[in-house]
C-alpha cells in the first residue's frame, strides 16, 4: 500500500479515497502588515479574499443587526404569499414562494455567522491575534514564513497542503 501525497491510497492499482485531515492553519494578513496563521476556530468570518469573496460585514454586532432587520422582511413576504394564495394571484404567489424562504433563511444565517464570529473573536483574543484582513494562499504564505521564521509556523506539507513543493 503506497500513500499518494495524502490524497488517496493505492492498493494493487485500486484507488481508495481518504478524506484529508482538517487543515491546521489558514493564513491572512493582519492589520499590522504581518501575516498570521489562524486555526479554524480563530478564523471566524475571516479575511476577505483578494477577489472580493467572503463576508462583507465582519462585525458580529452588525451581522446581528442585519439579521434582525431581515425578520420583518420574512414576515411581510409570508403575508404576501398567503394573500396571493387566497386571491389566486399566480405572479405574486411565485414571488412569495421564492422570497419567503430566502428572507426566512437570512436571519438564521446571520445569527449563526455572528455567533461564530463572536467565538472566534474570543479565541483570537486568547492568542493576541488581530482580525484577519485579507486571506493568503498556501504558496505565498509558505514563502513569507520561510523569510520570517520568528512567526513560529513550521514549514511542512501538512501546514501548507496546497503549496507547490
Amino acid at each position: 500500500m503506497t500513500l499518494n501525497h495524502d490524497r488517496g491510497r493505492t492498493t494493487k492499482g485500486k484507488p481508495e479515497f481518504v478524506l484529508l485531515p482538517e487543515r491546521p492553519y489558514y493564513y491572512a494578513w493582519g492589520g499590522d502588515k504581518r501575516m498570521y496563521a489562524y486555526t479554524r476556530d480563530e478564523w471566524g468570518m475571516g479575511g476577505s479574499l483578494p477577489n472580493g469573496g467572503n463576508y462583507w460585514v465582519r462585525s458580529w454586532v452588525v451581522q446581528c443587526i442585519l439579521a434582525i432587520i431581515m425578520i420583518p422582511a420574512a414576515i411581510i413576504s409570508f403575508i404576501v404569499l398567503v394573500t396571493a394564495i387566497v386571491s389566486l394571484n399566480w405572479i405574486v404567489m411565485i414571488f412569495g414562494l421564492v422570497c419567503t424562504p430566502l428572507f426566512a433563511a437570512a436571519p438564521y444565517v446571520g445569527f449563526r455567522a455572528a455567533r461564530h464570529e463572536r467565538k472566534a473573536r474570543k479565541a483570537r483574543r486568547l492568542k493576541d491575534l488581530p482580525k484577519p484582513q485579507t486571506s493568503v494562499d498556501d504558496e505565498a504564505s509558505r514563502r513569507y514564513f520561510i523569510k520570517h521564521p520568528e512567526a513560529g509556523v513550521e514549514i511542512t506539507p501538512v501546514n501548507f497542503p496546497d503549496a507547490k513543493w
